[in-house]
């Protein structure tokens, strides 16, 4: 289908637009996210809240939407308008967001943070979809990258954002600043999605109508690959949800600082890391395609396990507030290395027409560690040491346990992603 090829590269500009409206949704997807965790310590104030209640909601009030939903909504993806369906769950997750501002109860806190969920798992195996019929192999690996920094993009702009808005609206003597949080974050995607919704959809690169035997034939002639790539930078991501959740209050609680300082000195943390950790990631992987690794994009996944395992266990146990920082920083951008690359590495080993269900599946193992595990694994292991309450200490020892558990799976994955890459050569680029 090489007309296909001069289709696409005519239309570039139209591709790219796609692409950053893609980008710009995950962006949004993320602040819509994460904000909780900057808020985390108002929100239990206001509504007399656990820890383990707020691991509750940034975890499994997330993560059950995704068990339930992810597998249905890919397969969706692969059958029907891709744009509609990103532009449908632009605007259920941002009304849901608006609605936390509103609940006044854990249980309907906790509810409307899964239907945030509801949304958001349709995204990610849209855009991958999208994104492999709108470019070649080769200018693939640039359009995924530009998409997935929408996940630093956001996740810096939740603490930067989060903070200024909490700090004007303590300012202004609101009683409760962190629901108009909640309402102005939420606001700006009922506009995106909107836009999406008039979006034309573009041409499949496969005719072929996929279904969910296939998917499940592909997962089973690659089950090593799954278990390992899958499952283990599933474990690997519970990494980088931990710190979102729990970051901002140990440094609230441990180092003094404020909201406002938190919110604007960890969203630089997490800009600069995540870009940094992008463009690294991208020049290594690079590197290893010249020298002719087919395991490049996963090998580039272990580096960064590897690379951020030192920083990741030794920040929240250093007293000294700026190293602390800088470690965090360094932690950061090798995740966002892994992160990055390990999106490169789904779509190498990945049959185009079948990207939407695999890319769900990743998504679903993906969170089911992640975001299930990372906020509650935190409380629960400080609540083992004797009196509580050593969000540090307890953090220290998830990063140690989800990096090496990460990096063992990833590395006895090596073999089958080797093997699958080999198939997707003779696909048409």
């Amino acid at each position: 289908m090489r007309s296909n090829d001069s289709e696409m590269a005519a239309s570039s500009p139209r591709a790219w637009g796609v692409v950053a409206l893609l980008h710009a949704a995950y962006a949004l997807a993320f602040i819509d996210r994460l904000v909780i965790g900057l808020l985390a310590p108002s929100i239990r104030a206001s509504l007399h809240l656990t820890d383990l209640q707020l691991g509750l909601l940034m975890g499994p009030a997330f993560a059950i939407t995704y068990i339930l939903a992810g597998l249905a909504l890919g397969a969706l993806v692969d059958r029907q308008r891709r744009l509609l369906i990103v532009g449908a769950a632009i605007l259920i997750w941002s009304a849901a967001t608006m609605l936390c501002g509103l609940a006044g109860r854990f249980e309907a806190l906790f509810a409307a943070r899964v239907a945030v969920g509801i949304g958001e798992a349709a995204i990610a195996p849209a855009a991958l979809s999208l994104i492999g019929d709108l470019f070649s192999r080769r200018r693939r690996p640039l359009a995924v990258g530009v998409f997935g920094f929408g996940v630093t993009l956001g996740a810096s702009a939740a603490f930067i954002i989060g903070g200024l808005l909490m700090t004007t609206f303590r300012q202004a003597g609101v009683a409760e600043p962190w629901r108009l949080v909640f309402l102005s974050v939420g606001a700006p995607g009922l506009v995106l999605g909107l836009i999406a919704l008039c979006l034309r959809e573009p041409r499949r690169r496969s005719a072929e109508a996929p279904s969910i035997s296939a998917a499940i034939a592909f997962a089973r002639a690659n089950g090593r690959l799954i278990a390992g790539h899958f499952l283990g930078f599933g474990v690997f991501a519970t990494l980088s949800t931990a710190f979102g959740a729990w970051v901002p209050s140990i440094l609230m609680r441990e180092h003094g600082m404020s909201v406002g300082e938190v919110g604007g000195v960890f969203g630089l943390i997490v800009l600069a890391g995540g870009l940094g950790g992008v463009l690294l990631g991208g020049a290594i992987a690079a590197a290893l395609v010249r020298r002719g690794r087919a395991d490049a994009t996963l090998l580039t996944v272990l580096i960064g396990i590897g690379g951020g395992a030192i920083p990741a266990v030794l920040a929240p146990l250093v007293a000294d507030r700026l190293a602390c920082l800088g470690l965090f920083a360094a932690a950061f951008l090798f995740t966002s290395l892994a992160s990055g690359a390990s999106l490169a590495a789904l779509q190498d080993a990945t049959p185009a027409r079948l990207r939407g269900q695999i890319g769900a599946l990743y998504y679903l193992i993906l969170n089911l560690f992640g975001l299930t595990l990372g906020p509650l694994l935190v409380p629960l292991a400080a609540g083992a040491f004797p009196g509580g309450g050593h969000l540090g200490l307890a953090l220290s020892l998830v990063s140690a346990l989800v990096s090496a558990i990460g990096f063992m799976a990833i590395f006895f994955a090596r073999g089958a992603f080797v093997r699958a890459v080999g198939e997707r050569a003779v696909e048409t680029a």
